[in-house]
């Protein structure tokens, strides 16, 4: 006796009632660094079908894809054209690497990264989040949002964080810690000022603000329809390779946070 009718319509309902429990929408970011002019940095990130695409158009134009199922990212770099996955296994063995590198340098600010720790202030009343330490303040505005809005943004976010580290001079845990304190309290972050100090100086001051979109312009929405036709013809290339050639770009955000 086949059971391979029942089967196909478990998976079908499984799939169908995935798809409608989805909750498609985006966050348009905007990163502005005191003593610099204009937007340094934006990125439109959509989570569309359990899927999430990060498109960042300024300064560089650059994809990346986070598959929550598979567990596994996609980089692309639309400039030279060329793509590289990493699973979430591998990520993670990249990044305790990088922690156990950064633990013994001489280097006060990548020692604090490496295990940061803060004072932490929240405001009920207005959803106002301080993250304190002699090195680095995070001064946060949130807002409230939906179970699945914050779940996938969650997600999204404890592994993001870890992949922008690869390409950064810092450990993740400094936004990691942020990350944890917005997931605490529920929240998504609408503005998010940074402060970076030496010997008690202000050396990096930039602040990142978020807005939330429950629908896609014509444009954003084109410009995720028209990745996925152009991903086919992109170089598939090893993640290390991908991640040296990125490098001496990433030199010149060296002072910047991503996110």
């Amino acid at each position: 006796m086949s059971f391979q009718p029942l089967k196909a319509v478990v998976v079908f309902l499984l799939f169908f009632s995935s798809s409608v429990l989805a909750e498609d929408f985006a966050i348009e970011t905007e990163i502005f660094v005191a003593g610099q002019n204009g937007v340094q940095a934006s990125n439109l990130t959509i989570f569309k079908d359990a899927m999430v695409y990060d498109f960042s158009m300024v300064p560089e134009h650059a994809v990346t894809i986070f598959d929550p199922t598979a567990k596994r990212f996609t980089v692309a770099d639309s400039q030279d054209r060329i793509q590289a996955s990493l699973t979430v296994e591998e990520l993670i063995r990249f990044v305790a690497a990088t922690q156990t590198r950064a633990a013994g340098l001489d280097i006060e600010l990548i020692r604090f990264a490496a295990n940061p720790d803060f004072d932490v202030e929240f405001d009920e009343s207005n959803g106002d989040l301080q993250l304190s330490s002699p090195l680095w303040i995070y001064r946060v505005q949130t807002m409230r949002a939906s179970d699945s809005q914050l779940k996938r943004y969650n997600e999204f976010a404890k592994w993001f964080t870890q992949l922008n580290a690869l390409f950064r001079p810092l450990p993740p845990n400094i936004r990691m810690r942020l990350n944890e304190e917005l997931e605490k309290r529920g929240r998504l972050p609408t503005r998010v000022a940074v402060e970076i100090k030496k010997n008690g100086k202000v050396i990096v001051s930039q602040q990142s603000r978020h807005r939330l979109l429950t629908q896609l312009s014509s444009e954003q929405a084109n410009r995720l329809s028209q990745w996925q036709i152009e991903r086919g013809s992109y170089q598939l290339i090893p993640f290390l390779e991908y991640q040296t050639k990125q490098l001496p770009i990433a030199k010149g955000r060296s002072g910047r946070e991503k996110r």
